[in-house]
């Protein structure tokens, strides 16, 4: 009885070292991109969502290329997921680059296609990840200062350039079909 409450005793010191170690920054990180383009790949694969057909249309996509394209990016994202979870603890920096862009290209498409700029910023969780895990893989100051202001950069002037288009009228009028405006 002793010694199974000192083996009990042993084992449940070494629970919270196990833990912050499978808990680390990295696999958090990880996890979470994991996440983010496992759930979009597979929601994508099963038609995705209405509104993302929109965001197509916004990029000059129509419908009849729109359901194939989806599917695909549903595949690119599983992929993309599962390539992070799988080179743990070191993506590579390109894959970590492509998750980071096209989750802020994602986020930004909300205001281009007349949804609040808020829904942008909401989906900061969709892309913040990707460049932090690609600051901590490449492990070099100047490098990792380049990317963080890469995506603020790209992120407020994706913002800005979204705003202008819509007070310009180059992106359709909110109440009719939310494409471009052939003039």
């Amino acid at each position: 009885s002793s010694l199974s409450l000192s083996l009990t005793s042993r084992y449940l010191t070494m629970l919270p070292s196990s833990l912050s170690s499978f808990l680390s920054v990295t696999w958090l990180l990880s996890l979470s991109i994991a996440g983010t383009f496992i759930g979009h790949g597979s929601i994508a694969l099963n038609g995705g969502e209405g509104k993302w057909y929109t965001y197509l249309k916004v990029a000059g996509i129509g419908s009849e290329k729109g359901g194939y394209l989806i599917k695909l990016i549903g595949y690119i994202d599983i992929l993309v997921g599962l390539l992070v979870i799988i080179q743990h603890p070191h993506p590579h920096p390109a894959l970590l680059v492509w998750a980071a862009v096209w989750g802020l290209a994602t986020a930004l498409m909300r205001p281009l296609s007349h949804e609040s700029i808020w829904a942008a910023l909401e989906r900061a969780g969709n892309f913040i990840p990707a460049v932090a895990l690609l600051c901590i893989v490449i492990q070099d100051t100047d490098a990792q200062q380049y990317w963080l202001r890469m995506m603020v950069y790209l992120f407020v002037v994706g913002v800005i350039v979204s705003l202008f288009l819509r007070k310009t009228k180059i992106l359709g009028n909110k109440n009719k079909s939310r494409v471009f405006v052939k003039k």
